[in-house]
């Protein structure tokens, strides 16, 4: 049996850890409703690069050798610039003058040039995941292709500040009823793996007008799937959707001035995609603390609903009322 002396020494001492606990808990709840503690000062920590799968790139165009800092090239088919499936460093991603006369290989330098004009401190790493024939014919372009590119992403997430990643490529070859993504679980593991890590893939819903179902690999719940609104703020005529699948709309129309005195405009949800990459990465930028989890709620927290013209709804990500919530608009 315990004497009176001991049990006054439990007793002061489970008091003191009491009260402890109590100071400890109030002194943190104060640090929280002060301020962000997540806040840092952005000129000290580097940019996180976002990762572009696409066709390929213009590397003439003015600034990429500032821009596009790593250049990849992963295909189905022997045609990266060294004649094989794969190739890495600079000129993998390059397109040549004459291909990119043909239809649809312009898209690339498009999709990065919209990063960089959302975000002109970005940095990107792009990797060209579309083949041609000798007649410059676009090829065809698998599954196991965007996986193995997924994987190298996940590979070299680190060696590269890889922060986030957009691809702006899909198909709408989708089956009826409710469970119409297709199946494809090496990808979708690769995309929940690259969450773990913090680094978010942003896919565009598709331009075909279907008010409810998206586009693969959008339709991947693990992925942001982005729709297109208008310069009124209205869901694109254009634009797929799905109220449970598609994550947020965003602004579909950049202006882009061409160094050869051309205004070109650039439209649709593989637009609206890429300047949610390079948004997210600027949210990201200016509070390095905060992880996916964090930046995905404050989005949706500051996000507007926004409407097409009948009155199906979904919520607007713009970065700049994120950066306003956060005191940094």
């Amino acid at each position: 049996m315990k004497t009176r002396e001991e049990v006054t020494f439990e007793l002061r001492l489970n008091r003191s850890s009491y009260f402890f606990w109590i100071h400890w808990f109030l002194a943190i709840s104060s640090v929280l409703i002060v301020g962000f503690p997540w806040s840092a000062n952005a000129e000290e920590v580097p940019q996180k690069r976002l990762v572009v799968i696409d066709t390929g790139i213009d590397a003439r165009f003015p600034n990429f050798d500032k821009h596009i800092v790593h250049e990849v090239c992963i295909m189905f088919w022997y045609s990266c610039p060294n004649a094989t499936d794969y190739q890495e460093g600079k000129g993998s991603a390059t397109l040549s003058s004459a291909l990119l006369t043909y239809p649809g290989f312009e898209h690339g330098t498009q999709m990065a040039r919209v990063a960089t004009l959302t975000n002109p401190n970005l940095e990107i790493v792009f990797i060209r995941i579309i083949g041609n024939n000798s007649r410059g014919a676009r090829l065809s372009t698998s599954d196991s292709t965007v996986d193995k590119a997924l994987e190298w992403i996940i590979n070299n997430a680190s060696k590269h500040n890889i922060g986030a990643v957009a691809m702006s490529q899909g198909h709408h070859n989708l089956t009826s009823g409710s469970r119409y993504c297709p199946s494809t679980p090496q990808i979708e593991k690769k995309i929940v793996a690259l969450k773990q890590l913090n680094i978010p893939v942003f896919l565009p819903t598709g331009n075909s007008a279907d008010k409810s179902r998206i586009d693969w690999p959008s339709c991947i719940p693990a992925s942001i799937a982005v729709g297109s609104v208008d310069a009124k703020d209205q869901i694109s005529r254009f634009s797929n959707m799905d109220r449970n699948l598609t994550d947020f709309y965003v602004l579909g129309e950049v202006k882009d001035f061409h160094p050869d005195g051309i205004t070109r405009n650039y439209s649709g949800t593989s637009v609206s995609a890429q300047v949610a990459a390079a948004g997210w990465l600027e949210i990201a930028h200016r509070f390095p603390s905060l992880y996916y989890t964090d930046i995905y709620a404050l989005i949706r927290k500051s996000s507007p609903i926004v409407f097409d013209q009948e009155f199906r709804f979904g919520r607007k990500f713009d970065r700049h009322s994120t950066l306003r919530g956060l005191g940094q608009g």
